[in-house]
């Protein structure tokens, strides 16, 4: 069996580590509501697909193997490179510019490349990066993780109404409705050609009161 050289095995394991760490940066990023088992699937497929695919351009073009675990790290980082171009006033077509400039260069550069330098400094940044996500995840996977939103919000609720029942019977029921992202009468009726007056009638007919020229705090 012919045996992998060490700079395939490098670059290999750059690209596991590199995925590995973005799927568990994705996590650290919203440890109150995802938990390990929610990642299960991502962490069986995601890795080894990024190795096969190494393993594959190391067959076919060495050059561009080399530069993949660059490419997934910008891929899963494009939202946070992203950010940091546009405090420079570039909008995200730049960003797209940029990081594919980026990938050229580093295309051209590495076809030189026949040291084990390049793919040791690589490998040892992607394993670091995935082993730093590992460890400030862990703790997570000691304490119990918060009830679903939407049950929580309705334990809560239904703990208020109780309460308020208790101080007397005449305190009114208040339903307070603001529907996300939905646009005013006026709105759906210049642009869509839909007039949602039917919507607003019944509303009033249960004893609505609907704020139509209301405004968000945000465009």
């Amino acid at each position: 069996m012919k045996k992998i050289p060490n700079e395939t095995i490098l670059w290999a394991g750059a690209s596991f580590f590199f995925t590995l760490s973005a799927i568990f940066g994705l996590m650290l990023e919203n440890l109150d509501i995802v938990r390990i088992g929610d990642i299960a699937r991502p962490l069986a497929i995601l890795p080894a697909l990024a190795v096969f695919a190494t393993l594959l351009l190391m067959a076919i073009d060495p050059p561009l193997a080399r530069v993949l675990p660059v490419a997934i790290f910008g891929y899963f980082s494009f939202h946070a490179l992203n950010e940091f171009f546009s405090k420079f006033g570039h909008e995200e077509i730049i960003s797209y510019a940029i990081l594919a400039g980026v990938y050229l260069a580093f295309y051209w550069l590495l076809r030189s490349i026949h040291s084990l330098r390049a793919p040791g400094y690589t490998f040892v940044a992607a394993a670091a990066m995935a082993s730093a996500q590992i460890v400030l995840i862990a703790p997570s996977m000691f304490y119990e993780p918060p009830p679903p939103i939407d049950r929580y919000f309705e334990t809560e609720s239904g703990a208020a109404i109780l309460a308020r029942r208790a101080e007397g019977p005449d305190l009114p029921d208040i339903i307070y409705v603001i529907p996300d992202r939905y646009a005013s009468q006026s709105t759906l009726l210049r642009e869509f050609d839909f007039d949602n007056g039917l919507f607003y009638a019944e509303l009033r007919k249960r004893g609505f009161f609907v704020s139509e020229n209301s405004w968000s705090n945000y465009p």
